[in-house]
C-alpha cells in the first residue's frame, strides 16, 4: 500500500518513511499540506499520514479538501497536541483514526492496516458496475 507522510518535521517524515519502508510499504512525504494537497489526486490512492498544526494549511482543513475532491486516500491524523475535541472533528470527518504524537509503531501499523482495509472496500464499490 501507498502511504504518503504529510508533517512540517523533517526528522519525524525522515524516521517514519524509513520505518514504514522497513515494513514493506512504498512512501512519499511531502513537507507540507498545500503541497500533498496540489497533486493529491495525481497520486495512487493511499494512507494519509496528515499532521495537524502545520504552517499554511492544516490538516483538519487537508482533510475536508481531500474529502470535497471526492479522493480515493484514506486519513490518519497526527497531533502532538493530543486533546479530544480536536480528535472527534477529525473522526466525523471522516479519518480513519488520530494517533497523538509520540505514537509508537505497533499503534501506526494497526492505523494502517485499519486505513488499508477502508481503502479496499471505496476501491471496490467504486469498481461494480451499476445497472443501467
Amino acid at each position: 500500500m501507498q502511504i504518503y507522510v504529510v508533517d512540517d518535521d523533517s526528522d519525524l517524515r525522515k524516521s517514519v518513511s524509513i520505518s514504514l519502508k522497513a515494513a514493506g510499504f512504498s512512501v512519499q512525504s511531502f513537507a507540507t499540506a498545500d503541497a500533498f494537497i496540489s497533486v493529491a489526486n495525481d497520486l495512487t490512492p493511499g494512507c494519509v499520514l496528515l499532521d495537524y498544526c502545520m504552517p499554511g494549511l492544516d490538516g483538519f482543513e487537508a482533510q475536508r479538501l481531500l474529502q470535497f475532491s471526492d479522493s480515493l486516500h484514506r486519513i490518519i491524523l497526527c497531533t502532538g497536541v493530543g486533546e479530544i475535541p480536536e480528535a472527534v472533528r477529525a473522526m466525523r470527518a471522516g479519518a480513519v483514526d488520530v494517533l497523538a504524537k509520540p505514537y509508537r509503531r505497533g499503534e501506526l501499523l494497526d492505523a494502517i492496516a485499519r486505513a488499508g482495509a477502508e481503502l479496499e472496500k471505496l476501491i471496490s464499490s467504486r469498481s461494480v458496475p451499476t445497472a443501467s
